[in-house]
């Protein structure tokens, strides 16, 4: 009976011995489909990780080419509107309003945007290639943030897409994602680059010691007619002595006489930045004098598209700056005395100054005027030949 029992025993020993060996094999199989899983997870996410990590590289260096090419064809833009057809003279400002098309540039535009793409790489692919149908010149829209490039009319901008793709460049071939199937990545960047309004104007680019106040122009009036004293309604033109202190009538007579004589050079001018020195006062004096009839005979037969812009004897066409007449938000202030900041600048064509008892300047608001120099400034008007990125 007792040896009976023992042998029962043992069986029941053996029994479980091998039920704890079934179990543990059963453990480990499910422990390795488990750690299976869990490394083509890990292997998927190191995919991910790698793989857009260089995608994003990529992505990055696409970025900075099309940045480069988009202003490289945008600043070829602005240098046909301020130079000849070959772009070796650059006599001044010119207006871009006769340019109705694009076509006869298009090719220069596009040919300098492609040029700075294919001396950079991405992702490894030395000398990006630019389609031509990812080159647009067309109209920028501040409102929209969108490039209109239904037939421009005076084209102020360019839009450029650098591809990795397969209509341009090959896309990027991945490292780890191949084992989900995923063998290569496409990627794009875009960039649009435009002639903003003049941020700067250079010394002795402003020979017209009078400015106007940003309120009025803000309504960007082209083609307006513009009076100085009396001033037409909305408009507060100021007499100036630039930086030169104090604005008073007897500063302002030595600087009428100075540009007139052309001894005086006016500073360069930061939109922003610089601040003139104006004063209301002395316009009737300086009217009465015939300080500014002086200069007005003098300037407007230069012709010389530096002093003079236009070609015509009869009128004088020039820059002016814009001060803010309301630099507090506190209401617009028509009749500044002391420093003022300048904001921005318009083209204006003087056609007439009068003496008393009119007492008057006669002018238009001149727009699409390109000036050598940068945007970046307040727009009324007229855009600096150095372009911007806008997008």
């Amino acid at each position: 009976m007792h040896c009976h029992n023992s042998t029962a025993k043992r069986d029941r020993i053996t029994m479980s011995v091998s039920g704890l060996t079934s179990f543990s094999r059963r453990q480990s199989g499910a422990v390795a489909v488990l750690v299976g899983g869990i490394l083509v997870v890990l292997i998927s996410f190191a995919a991910f990780a790698i793989d857009i990590g260089y995608a994003m590289v990529t992505k990055n260096e696409l970025q900075n080419i099309a940045d480069g090419a988009a202003l490289a064809g945008a600043r070829m833009l602005g240098r046909i509107y301020e130079c000849d057809a070959d772009l070796v003279n650059c006599p001044g400002p010119m207006s871009y309003e006769a340019q109705k098309t694009y076509a006869a540039d298009e090719a220069a535009i596009k040919g300098a945007a492609k040029d700075v793409a294919s001396a950079n790489s991405a992702g490894g692919k030395y000398g990006i290639t630019i389609n031509d149908v990812d080159i647009v010149i067309g109209n920028w829209d501040q409102a929209s943030k969108q490039v209109n490039p239904v037939t421009p009319i005076s084209p102020d901008a360019v839009q450029v897409i650098a591809r990795r793709d397969g209509s341009a460049n090959g896309p990027i071939r991945t490292f780890l994602a191949s084992v989900m199937g995923i063998n290569t990545v496409n990627v794009s960047a875009i960039a649009t680059a435009a002639l903003t309004g003049s941020g700067s104007m250079a010394e002795g680019g402003l020979n017209f010691p009078a400015a106007i106040n940003k309120s009025w122009m803000d309504s960007i009036p082209c083609n307006e007619d513009l009076t100085f004293n009396p001033s037409s309604a909305g408009v507060c033109a100021a007499w100036h002595t630039y930086t030169l202190w104090p604005p008073s009538a007897h500063q302002q007579k030595n600087v009428l006489t100075d540009l007139t004589n052309e001894t005086f050079i006016s500073p360069e001018t930061i939109a922003g930045v610089t601040q003139y020195m104006v004063n209301n006062g002395g316009m009737a004096t300086l009217l009465t004098q015939n300080y500014m009839q002086d200069l007005f005979e003098k300037m407007r037969i230069k012709n010389d598209g530096k002093v003079d812009f236009d070609e015509v004897d009869a009128t004088w066409t020039t820059a002016v700056p814009i001060f803010d007449d309301d630099p507090d938000g506190t209401g617009v202030l028509c009749n500044p005395n002391g420093a003022t900041t300048i904001v921005g600048f318009a083209t204006i064509v003087i056609t007439g100054v009068l003496p008393p008892p009119v007492s008057t300047i006669s002018a238009k608001v001149k727009c699409d005027i390109v000036e050598p120099g940068r945007g970046g400034g307040g727009f009324y008007g007229t855009k600096g030949a150095i372009p911007g990125l806008v997008k």
